[in-house]
């Protein structure tokens, strides 16, 4: 089999919007990381059914995201194995097409929408750590003017971070994270207050 990409991208339409799924994006995110993995075996990772997967893979396979890529012996049948283009997903924007903007925005509505969720669980549970070292759970938000030097140096930190978060199983003395970037320019000059 030929050496897989680092990383792929996204541009087309009917990709972008199976992706607008939080659970389709988790796939991907998943086998992405891991590689080659039966759907018994992401469903395992991401805490779920593997009957409720089916459903995803399909889609997933269907815009090409995902693809087979082998078998393994199990004990009642063959498994097929499925794996993503390469290694890092990057979903490409395209600013002249409407239907692209819809499904991206669509995509990112639906995984703020799991992130409220998420942080207000993390939140109103009483093993969240919030301050110091061995902070788990954070909310930050930030708008200021920056320089390209900065705005370089803040993408700098943000791919840093990104290369962190590359472990995609449990080991000894790991917990779970989930870290979610958004970068936006703010309003122009005649719509800022200065």
């Amino acid at each position: 089999m030929a050496k897989r990409p680092s990383e792929f991208e996204v541009r087309r339409l009917d990709q972008l919007r199976a992706l607008s799924s939080p659970v389709r994006g988790a796939i991907v995110d998943r086998l992405s990381r891991i590689g080659p993995a039966s759907i018994a075996s992401v469903a395992r990772a991401l805490g779920r059914k593997p009957q409720s997967l089916y459903p995803h893979f399909a889609k997933l396979k269907a815009v090409g995201l995902v693809r087979v890529v082998g078998e393994r012996a199990t004990a009642r049948r063959p498994e097929k194995l499925y794996d993503t283009l390469g290694g890092h997903c990057i979903v490409v924007h395209d600013a002249r097409d409407s239907r692209k903007r819809r499904a991206l925005a669509d995509g990112i509505a639906a995984g703020l929408r799991q992130l409220e969720r998420r942080l207000q669980e993390a939140l109103m549970s009483e093993d969240a750590t919030t301050r110091g070292r061995a902070r788990d759970t954070l909310w930050y938000q930030r708008s200021a003017w920056v320089t390209p030097r900065e705005l370089a140096e803040v993408n700098a930190h943000l791919d840093a971070a990104a290369k962190l978060m590359k472990r995609a199983e449990p080991a000894p003395g790991t917990s779970h994270q989930a870290v979610v970037f958004g970068m936006l320019p703010g309003p122009s000059n005649d719509e800022a207050e200065v």
